[in-house]
C-alpha cells in the first residue's frame, strides 16, 4: 500500500500542477496519459500481469463498456485503454481515493438522484465529443464475473445517435491467482462484490501475487442510428461474445506483462 501511495502522490501532484496550463480541449487526453502511467505502475507493484486479446485502439472517441469485477478493474483497464472512468458519486468523497479520482477526470454519477442523470449524460457526451475515451461499467455493480448482468441504458444515451460515435465492448476476467486457475470462490480474493468490506479485501488483495488478468477488446459498434436501449442490448451481447473468446483460453496465453494477442 505504501508503494502505491508513493507512486500515486507524485503523479497526482504533477498532473495537478501542469494540466491547468493546457487548453480545456486537450486536458482529457493529457489526463489519460497520466492514468495509463499510474495504472501500469500500480499493476506492477501489485504483481498483476495483464494479458490483452484483440487490438486496443491507440486513440479515439469511444464509450468503452466492460463487465465489472471490482476496484482492481481500474488500474487493469486503465493500463490498456487510455481514457477516463465513470464512477459512483460516493467514490468522489472517499479520502485520498476521491481526490485522485477527481484529478484523473473521473465522471461521477449519482445513481440515487434521477434528476442528475441528464447532467451525467451531458458530461459524458462532452468528453466523447472532445475526442476522449470514457469507460463505464453498465452492469451498475461488480460481480464475481461468472456471468454478465443486464446493462443499464443511461450511459448509452450519451452516444445514441451521435454521428461518428462508437461503443467499444471490452471483457475483463481474472484467470490466475497465485499461479492457480481463478475458478469458483477463490475469485473472491480479487473480485470485490456483494457486501465485502473494502479495507480487509484490499489488504488481502495487496498481499497476493501471481494475479493474471485477461482483457479482451472487441470491435467498435457504430451508434449513429441506434437508440440507447438498442445500444445497451448490442453492447451486452458483444461483451458476452468476448467472454466466450476468453473462455476458450482457460490457461494463460504465452507472453508476459501486457502481452497482446489477436482475437482468434
Amino acid at each position: 500500500m505504501t508503494a502505491i501511495i508513493g507512486v500515486s502522490l507524485p503523479l497526482a501532484s504533477a498532473l495537478a500542477s501542469t494540466a491547468w496550463a493546457l487548453p480545456a480541449g486537450r486536458r482529457g487526453k493529457y489526463r489519460a496519459k497520466f492514468l495509463k502511467a499510474w495504472s501500469r505502475a500500480v499493476c506492477a507493484l501489485m504483481g498483476v500481469e495483464v494479458e490483452v486479446v484483440g487490438e486496443p485502439p491507440a486513440a479515439g472517441a469511444w464509450l468503452a463498456v466492460s463487465n465489472h469485477l471490482g476496484y482492481a478493474d481500474i488500474p487493469v483497464l486503465g493500463s490498456v485503454l487510455p481514457g477516463t472512468f465513470v464512477s459512483k458519486a460516493e467514490v468522489g468523497r472517499w479520502p485520498a481515493i476521491g481526490l485522485l479520482s477527481r484529478l484523473a477526470g473521473t465522471v461521477f454519477v449519482d445513481r440515487g438522484n434521477r434528476g442528475a442523470s441528464q447532467e451525467f449524460v451531458r458530461k459524458v457526451n462532452r468528453r466523447i465529443s472532445a475526442g476522449e475515451t470514457v469507460l463505464v461499467f453498465p452492469e451498475g455493480t461488480s460481480t464475481r464475473g461468472e456471468g454478465i448482468l443486464p446493462f443499464k441504458t443511461a450511459p448509452f444515451a450519451a452516444v445514441a445517435g451521435l454521428p461518428g460515435g462508437s461503443v467499444l465492448p471490452v471483457h475483463i476476467d481474472v484467470v490466475e491467482i497465485g499461479g492457480e486457475p481463478a475458478v469458483g470462490p477463490i475469485r473472491d480474493a480479487v473480485c470485490w462484490h456483494g457486501d465485502a468490506a473494502f479495507a480487509p479485501h484490499a489488504f488481502r488483495l495487496l498481499g497476493l501475487r501471481g494475479i493474471r488478468y485477461r482483457v479482451v477488446v472487441g470491435k467498435p459498434i457504430p451508434c449513429g442510428e441506434l437508440d440507447r436501449k438498442r445500444l445497451a442490448i448490442l453492447a451486452r451481447e458483444n461483451v458476452g461474445d468476448l467472454r466466450k473468446i476468453s473462455a476458450r483460453h482457460p490457461l494463460p496465453l504465452p507472453g508476459g506483462f501486457f502481452w497482446v494477442h489477436p482475437i482468434p
